[in-house]
């Protein structure tokens, strides 16, 4: 039997931030935000085509000042190459 449960930041490089000149920093969080969620977006649609039932997630794009929590919790009794 497997029961597991995880987390992670489901997020986009914040890379172009490192080396910012502060007059930058509000057109890199733009693009930052728009990568974010072209992600997300890709990700739902990845997570519909590849549902299973033995697999629960949650993506919260914003909560509080967190963005791209995935939560994600998996029950399995059999093997399988999925898991």
């Amino acid at each position: 039997m497997l029961l597991g449960f995880g987390w992670c930041h489901l997020r986009s490089s914040r890379e172009a931030i490192r080396e910012a000149r502060l007059s930058d920093i509000d057109q890199i969080e733009a693009e930052i935000d728009a990568a974010d969620q072209k992600l997300w977006n890709e990700f739902r649609t990845w997570m519909e085509v590849s549902a299973e039932s033995f697999i629960q997630w949650q993506l919260c794009e914003s909560l509080n000042n967190e963005k791209g929590l995935l939560t994600w919790c998996v029950s399995r009794n059999h093997r399988s190459s999925a898991v």
